[in-house]
């Protein structure tokens, strides 16, 4: 991977936070270089306070020109078999919007846990 498309994924996922936060009203924060180590379960973004959310969710972030939220979604789902969190896919196509993907069997847990706190 290019350095640009480092500093892309990187402002991709400092604006994921900022609408994480927004919306749950509390911070969230990039995991940084640590998730770029070989064999890392560490999500693109996480919750700062909430350990709980942070321990349920595993939030992989895509920005592009065509991001599949599939893909996204797959990439988190192989990372949730070993650490039993729930597969969350954030999305968003260069001047598009940003879009949650989550499996229907998964929707009722993300939501709950969102809306705690």
């Amino acid at each position: 991977m290019g350095a640009s498309q480092r500093r892309k994924g990187a402002a991709g996922e400092r604006e994921a936070c900022a609408v994480l936060s927004q919306a749950t009203g509390e911070p969230w924060e990039r995991t940084g270089s640590a998730q770029r180590r070989k064999g890392s379960t560490l999500p693109d973004v996480r919750p700062v306070d909430r350990e709980s959310l942070r321990d349920l969710l595993h939030v992989e972030v895509k920005r592009g020109a065509k991001p599949s939220p599939t893909a996204a979604l797959r990439q988190a789902e192989e990372v949730c078999h070993e650490t039993q969190r729930v597969p969350v896919a954030l999305t968003r196509a260069d001047r598009g919007e940003w879009l949650v993907t989550v499996r229907f069997e998964d929707l009722q847990t993300v939501a709950k846990a969102m809306g705690e706190g």
